[in-house]
């Protein structure tokens, strides 16, 4: 609070999430949201604005609505002649999969109005630590500036790409390797790697989908391999049915008996003509009822048997991207491997890689130009030297989750390292993943975002379809 009574909110991070708090905030009698994020835009973020015309949402358009004026579906009218192959092949432009980057302009747009209005203070810059004040927080930014605020909220999204440990026979590192590409979404990166190049994708999840597409664009002809643990690819997004939700009783069942549920529930709905994806769909509003009813046996009998399995059933492919995937497939181009890399060895010729396929003890080498990190984004926050949380894990202002999904919440409210709620000090999105397992599809942090402006300045208006659980929006 300052002393002529404004509440000043400070959010760090102007990603989607961040950037949609401080817009719903906007406006707000007597509260001020500063929205902090150092990239000169904010609104998309990495997962909306690190992509091209070929990077589809993962999900329908109707799917998409945050609760903004005007809607996402109403503000796509402008921009017909880029959506016209997805409403083509949808039907409609509800059910439609549109480029990623098209909802990055929508959130950059409601966001620039907010502070060209003077709803928004938007300050650019990193912040590097925060101090705990009589009544607030005091932020200190990279370049030596301060502000004050009542509230802060934590809106920094993923860490980066998870570290990948592999070293030749001499000891020397993969990722000190010139070949190797740490993150993929590196303004020019791919554009640097010839078009002859092989090319290895370490995960086989939806980032390296992305990064398969976007090498194609550019008219890539050399292999492409793409290695994950079991070699799963991303299942395909299908259309029709309904099926009810139907887990509610069962929170306290293990992993391996709810694995069965679905299983039986898929069948049913097999024998009415209703797609398995509608299953997986209406098992989603349980989630964090379920996982927070396992103990901790459970929880990591779950990570280590049943995430790769989830996670490909339920961050899906819309139709126009499988087929791109298929036709790399039957040219010859793009090799699914599943196993692990164990050791390379760097030549004249470039990486010789050693692979341990899954199942089997034999080795199989693979020579390729370059080694890309698409394992997906990180979460170990009890190492990471990004100076604002080594500054609060210091502070003992935040308790890491020690399986590195994120740091220990109340819903949207932070633990410090005893356990206890932090007053005033918030975390929304990806930060949360410990209470929740899943907080990245669009609705879930659209109801989070709710849940906290209530928290800040009393309930608001909005529309209920933005309370509902969705999809998964992006990665």
């Amino acid at each position: 609070m300052t002393a002529r009574g404004e509440r000043r909110v400070a959010i760090i991070g102007g990603g989607f999430t961040g950037s949609l708090l401080a817009v719903r905030l906007a406006g707000a009698p007597g509260v001020t949201p500063i929205l902090v994020e150092k990239s000169p835009d904010a609104g998309p973020g990495l997962a909306y604005g690190a992509a091209g015309p070929i990077h589809m949402l993962n999900v329908t358009v109707q799917r998409m609505d945050v609760g903004l004026s005007p809607g996402f579906q109403d503000w796509l009218g402008a921009y017909s002649r880029e959506i016209v192959e997805a409403v083509s092949e949808a039907g409609e432009l509800a059910q439609a999969f549109v480029p990623r980057r098209l909802f990055g302009h929508y959130m950059a747009e409601r966001v620039g109005e907010a502070v060209a209005a003077g709803q928004i203070r938007r300050v650019r810059g990193e912040v590097s630590g925060i101090r705990t004040e009589a009544g607030g927080f005091t932020l200190t930014l990279a370049d030596g500036r301060t502000l004050e605020a009542g509230d802060v909220v934590l809106a920094t999204g993923h860490l980066p790409q998870r570290p990948i440990s592999v070293r030749s026979r001499h000891g020397d590192e993969l990722q000190d390797s010139h070949a190797f590409i740490p993150d993929p979404w590196t303004p020019g990166v791919l554009a640097s790697i010839r078009r002859d190049q092989a090319v290895l994708l370490i995960g086989s999840g939806l980032t390296a989908v992305d990064v398969a597409l976007s090498l194609q664009a550019q008219d890539h002809t050399g292999a492409i391999h793409l290695l994950s643990r079991h070699g799963l690819l991303p299942r395909l997004h299908l259309a029709g049915g309904e099926w009810p939700p139907f887990l509610g009783a069962k929170a306290g069942h293990s992993p391996l008996r709810l694995l069965r549920t679905l299983r039986d529930q898929v069948v049913a709905a097999r024998q009415r003509g209703v797609p398995w994806q509608r299953v997986m769909d209406a098992a989603r509003p349980d989630i964090a009822r379920i996982w927070n009813a396992w103990d901790e046996k459970a929880r990591a009998c779950f990570l280590r048997h049943g995430r790769s399995v989830w996670d490909v059933h339920r961050h899906r492919m819309p139709q126009r991207v499988a087929n791109r995937l298929i036709a790399l497939m039957e040219g010859g181009q793009l090799h699914i491997h599943g196993g692990r890399l164990m050791s390379y060895e760097a030549g004249a010729g470039g990486l010789w890689l050693t692979l341990t396929p899954r199942g089997s003890r034999e080795a199989r080498h693979i020579q390729v130009d370059h080694v890309i990190n698409c394992t997906g984004p990180g979460g170990n926050f009890a190492n990471t030297q990004i100076p604002l949380f080594a500054d609060l894990r210091r502070q003992g202002l935040i308790r890491p989750d020690h399986r590195h999904l994120g740091v220990e919440t109340l819903d949207t409210e932070v633990l410090d390292a005893a356990g206890k709620t932090v007053d005033g000090l918030h975390a929304l999105g990806s930060l949360t993943r410990p209470a929740r397992w899943e907080i990245t599809a669009v609705p879930d942090i659209t109801a989070q975002v709710s849940r906290l402006v209530a928290r800040l300045v009393g309930p608001e208006p909005c529309d209920d379809r933005v309370l509902a659980d969705g999809d998964v929006a992006d990665r």
